[in-house]
């Protein structure tokens, strides 16, 4: 194994990131977790804090071997960087050279074929579904951010469909619910009304990161609660709902579902699945992943590097 040169590829989402080194071949080498990774809801500092930190860690891992290309997939983009934001992330162009960025649903897509057609649908703090074709050229469906477009299906949202189910009920109703009884206290309140549930939660809502931890929480506690079982089959018609279109247009390309809230909720898992294949009309084929998101980073770095050494 030739350990003398490799790639960084990096998946960064809103609640915290990976970096993986892999040799010129293609051979693992090694791994580090990071923090949040999307400039919006952390600000520019903390996002470029938090990048030097992931590749600095892999370069202490592997002196004196050169890092030939680093690619960073991260919720801010849907393909490219727009013009805006390669200003902000200059500083970091220059220190590397040889970082290109890239939306965290190409490098998904990347992470589930292998770099072939695809389409992910993907539910963590957010939420976005993308299609690439043969050319890969790439459509997007959602990945708007919770203020633009709601984030259908993301654990941010799941916190806010649960408050929508349980608004409804009386004060009896709510006091003998068992989600209603986790999430204040996870809300750690003082009195549990539903005024100073709703207040906390749009409070905590300015910055996306504590709703979807919330609902992590309300996943692990309140797995019994038929209320709860309620917000896991909407949650899959949501996420269903934002890949579906992709799904339509007769390209018969294979579907993976990613991001934490589909990895660790079966139940989120197969409503999407069923809703899926329900609204396509036709038959999907569900496709696990072949490499993990940050080494479909990996991938495009290696890529992008035989594109350099071809140019």
């Amino acid at each position: 194994m030739d350990t003398s040169s490799y790639v960084i590829g990096i998946d960064g989402g809103g609640t915290q990131s990976q970096a993986v080194a892999l040799d010129l071949g293609g051979q693992p080498l090694s791994n580090v977790k990071g923090g949040p990774l999307n400039y919006h809801l952390t600000g520019i500092d903390t996002f470029s804090s938090n990048i030097e930190s992931l590749i600095l860690s892999i370069e202490a891992n592997h002196k004196p071997a050169l890092c030939r290309k680093i690619v960073v997939g991260t919720a801010t983009f849907f393909d490219h960087p727009h013009d805006n934001a390669l200003t902000l992330l200059a500083p970091l162009q220059k220190r590397w050279k040889q970082i290109e960025f890239r939306g965290d649903a190409i490098t998904a897509v990347t992470a589930a074929t292998g770099g072939k057609a695809g389409i992910v649908i993907i539910s963590g703090t957010g939420s976005i579904a993308a299609r690439v074709n043969h050319q890969y050229e790439a459509t997007f469906r959602g990945g708007l951010g919770a203020f633009l477009g709601g984030d259908p299906g993301s654990a941010y949202w799941i916190v806010c469909e649960t408050l929508r189910q349980l608004q409804p009920l009386t004060s009896e109703q709510l006091r003998r619910s068992p989600i209603w009884q986790r999430l204040t206290k996870e809300l750690s309140l003082d009195r549990a009304d539903w005024e100073s549930t709703v207040s906390k939660c749009v409070s905590l809502a300015q910055q996306v990161e504590p709703l979807a931890i919330l609902s992590k929480h309300l996943a692990h506690h309140c797995q019994d609660d038929p209320l709860w079982r309620s917000v896991e089959s909407e949650t899959g018609h949501a996420l269903a709902s934002l890949g579906a279109p992709l799904c339509q247009a007769g390209l018969s390309l294979p579907v993976s579902l990613m991001g934490s809230v589909l990895q660790s909720n079966s139940n989120i898992r197969q409503a999407t699945m069923a809703q899926l294949q329900k609204l396509s009309g036709s038959p999907i084929t569900f496709k696990e992943p072949l490499y993990s998101p940050a080494e479909g980073a990996a991938l495009l770095a290696l890529q992008s590097l035989e594109r350099d050494s071809t140019s």
